[in-house]
């Protein structure tokens, strides 16, 4: 309830904040799923966290993680081109941030320059 109460806040950093963790705990929580429906269940919630905060964001620092963790979320759901247009949107929106040097050792983006 308080995550949620933060992502509805009218301040755009806190509520991004609140959004990026409410996704990641949904990722985490994914990684120790004891099915493989359930972690499908999880990466879906947290794919739909990350489209919200990408939706709502306004913040540079949270385009960018929030585009990262997108990318993630559709690549442990399988869907890799739609993980390679995350990332890929990353490495041309924000060529400068230090996310796009661990997107460009991802397996995804292995032999590419």
């Amino acid at each position: 309830k308080k995550s949620n109460a933060c992502a509805n806040s009218t301040d755009d950093n806190l509520a991004a904040e609140a959004l990026f963790e409410l996704g990641g705990l949904h990722m985490l929580m994914a990684k120790k799923a004891a099915t493989p429906e359930a972690m499908r269940e999880l990466y879906g919630k947290a794919r739909d966290v990350f489209e919200e905060l990408l939706f709502r964001g306004k913040g540079t620092d949270a385009l960018v993680r929030g585009t990262f963790a997108l990318g993630a979320c559709y690549q442990e759901l399988g869907r890799t081109e739609k993980a390679k247009e995350k990332f890929q949107q990353l490495i041309d929106r924000y060529p400068l941030s230090p996310l796009v040097e661990e997107v460009k050792k991802n397996a995804l983006f292995a032999g590419k320059p």
